[in-house]
């Protein structure tokens, strides 16, 4: 089985600016329709976004589809249907079931916010909608730390997602190899660059790039000195 993987560049990313909201889409979204950028397995958006102070979105309906907020800068106000009501900040991650539907709005502070919103398409639909947020203590430097997995296969210390998708984070102080194994056979591996650079198969992969990854079950890169790197391992079949 040959391995293969493309590289997605940053300024080939779909962009938006509403003043408000400057907003780059890794794939498709919104006013941004790209046919060959649908989404990767079952990861369907990655949206990298610079958000106002003080602005923010108001109520709006969701279904069907695993969200997860990752917080880079400032701090957004949540609200929902189902009675949530929390903030998140730096160092916090939220996932959103939105499941039979909910409404929501995510509202931002005195300052400007940087996050990343993905979707992930659901293993099963019409679910009971459900909130989660976790304080990301205690990760480890230079490693990738398993942030999120699937429910069916639930880690210690992880948030539950209602697909077979496993999330890990990592930051790097230093020049480091990293091997990565998937925890199952046949699912894809994307990796956004947060900050810094990487190295695959000789190539560059550089700050706000994109790696995605097929036919195998095995990587290894190399990361360069600080960089963030969020690796997404993400079911491929039926999408």
């Amino acid at each position: 089985m040959t391995i293969k993987y493309n590289i997605h560049k940053s300024y080939d990313r779909g962009q938006s600016d509403h003043g408000w909201l400057k907003a780059n889409f890794s794939f498709s979204f919104s006013d941004y329709h790209n046919p060959k950028r649908m989404g990767f397995g079952a990861l369907r958006v990655l949206n990298d976004d610079i958000i106002e102070k003080n602005s923010g979105f108001p109520m709006h309906p969701h279904q069907d589809m695993e969200i997860i907020s990752i917080i880079q800068s400032g701090e957004i106000f949540h609200k929902d249907s189902e009675g949530y009501s929390d903030s998140i900040k730096p160092g916090e991650i939220q996932t959103m079931s939105a499941g039979t539907g909910v409404f929501h709005s995510e509202m931002i502070g005195d300052e400007d916010v940087e996050s990343l919103q993905i979707w992930i398409e659901p293993r099963k639909l019409n679910i009971k909608p459900r909130y989660n947020k976790k304080q990301l203590d205690n990760l480890k430097e230079n490693h990738l730390n398993l942030i999120i997995s699937d429910e069916l296969n639930h880690m210690p210390n992880t948030h539950k997602i209602n697909q077979n998708t496993y999330f890990s984070l990592g930051e790097f102080s230093e020049n480091k190899t990293i091997k990565y194994s998937n925890y199952k056979n046949g699912n894809g591996i994307f990796i956004f660059i947060i900050r810094g650079e990487i190295e695959f198969e000789g190539k560059k992969i550089e700050q706000k790039d994109s790696l995605e990854i097929t036919n195998t079950n095995h990587i290894e890169f190399i990361v360069k000195k600080d960089t963030k790197v969020l690796l997404i391992e993400v079911e491929m079949n039926e999408y």
